[in-house]
């Protein structure tokens, strides 16, 4: 993998469902491509139809360590960093569960599906030179709000490869500054350009079928409709995987992805 002198093997393993054909790991900076989540064909399904899909995402090996980035050219945030050092969120790794992997529907969503567009806000800060959270899903049309908790001067990138990023500076503790994405993308790049170490990245989509995992590595969907469905998992590092699954109707789907370390 170029982002890593390690190589990792991706399985995934479908509990309920064969497994889908594998891809080269992307790079953190890819950016991009739009995802095609409608199905090409079929009548709008019944909402009494309605399944739950639910999975995990695993790591099985010796995990890599996180490298530590010196952060004394921000001295109100080096004091919250042991030792002046960040270390990053590449590999966040418990019991064997994997954090901030963005997990979506790549395709099989039935056309004719309207999704409303949450009226709350998705929120980006940055907090002790540090964007939190690191990985962020969101809607198409969601108004995403752009906030600094810290006193040091920041910078915002939003490094979209489709022509709908932003880069602006942020005054100490700054609030209020909004964005708004108009097409699906995955993922958006985010960076500060006054201080390199501070990255996260954005997941964009018109449909409210993803989800970042937590420290437990799950993500559950409730209420989609019966189909057959492609979905997709990426991490920064570690990379992207797709796996097939179908959903039956009233149903219930699992989906377990492993990555390997050797």
């Amino acid at each position: 993998m170029a982002s890593t002198s390690l190589r990792f093997l991706l399985a995934a393993v479908g509990l309920a469902a064969a497994c889908g054909g594998e891809e080269a790991p992307a790079s953190a900076g890819t950016g991009g491509a739009e995802q095609d989540a409608a199905a090409p064909q079929g009548p709008p399904p019944d909402p009494g139809t309605y399944g739950t899909i639910a999975g995990v995402v695993k790591f099985e090996g010796e995990v890599p360590p996180n490298p530590m980035e010196g952060i004394g050219v921000a001295p109100t945030c080096a004091a919250h960093h042991p030792g002046g050092k960040y270390t990053r969120e590449w590999y966040l790794v418990r019991d064997g569960r994997v954090q901030n992997v963005l997990v979506y529907v790549q395709r099989g969503l039935p056309k004719g599906l309207a999704f409303e567009v949450p009226r709350e806000s998705a929120r980006l800060d940055q907090v002790h030179c540090v964007f939190v959270p690191h990985v962020l899903g969101m809607r198409v049309g969601q108004p995403l709000v752009l906030s600094s908790s810290d006193a040091e001067a920041h910078n915002v990138n939003l490094q979209s490869k489709l022509g709908q990023g932003i880069n602006t500076n942020m005054a100490p503790r700054q609030t209020g500054l909004t964005h708004e994405f108009r097409r699906n993308e995955v993922p958006v790049l985010v960076t500060c350009d006054v201080h390199p170490w501070m990255t996260a990245f954005l997941g964009v989509f018109d449909h409210p079928y993803y989800a970042v995992t937590g420290a437990d590595g799950t993500f559950r969907w409730d209420s989609v409709p019966p189909g057959e469905y492609t979905l997709r998992a990426w991490h920064e590092k570690l990379g992207p995987q797709e796996q097939k699954l179908t959903l039956a109707p009233n149903g219930s789907a699992s989906v377990e992805y492993v990555y390997r370390a050797q």
